[in-house]
């Protein structure tokens, strides 16, 4: 049930509330969304943002949009390491057309206070060449 309110955007029916491997984090996320903090904010962000520390606050959706290459193989893949104050609301299997062509959208909700890096690599699907890939981090904090 709390891992389903975390993904509310998803639409899926309710069935695993009773699943055994519901993770912490999507505990912290739905206490976030449901506390009385006011408003929430939806903070968009790209590539060209990796230059500069992201600020958000607890209980914002950070949505981060990065450009899909689809027809030549190369796709986007969000490091494992999310830091512990942000969850995970969505991934690019919700593919977005964006103004130049196809995007990879994730969605993150901010439940608790902190700073971390979120990082992206961008390479062809099940190749490792260094020479191919890059890669964008962002630096979020929430405060």
């Amino acid at each position: 049930m709390l891992l389903a309110a975390c993904n509310a955007s998803s639409g899926a029916p309710d069935h695993g509330a009773t699943q055994p491997d519901v993770r912490p984090q999507a505990t912290a996320c739905h206490q976030a969304m449901g506390s009385p903090l006011g408003p929430r904010r939806i903070v968009d962000i790209d590539a060209r943002n990796a230059h500069a520390p992201i600020r958000i606050n607890v209980g914002d959706v950070l949505r981060v949009v990065l450009p899909a290459s689809p027809a030549t193989g190369h796709a986007w893949s969000l490091d494992e390491r999310v830091p512990a104050f942000l969850c995970v609301e969505s991934d690019p299997g919700n593919r977005a057309m964006s103004p130049s062509g196809a995007a990879d959208t994730w969605t993150f909700r901010a439940h608790d206070t902190g700073r971390g890096l979120l990082q992206f690599s961008f390479s062809r699907h099940g190749l490792t060449d260094a020479t191919d890939a890059r890669a964008t981090t962002f630096d979020v904090r929430v405060e």
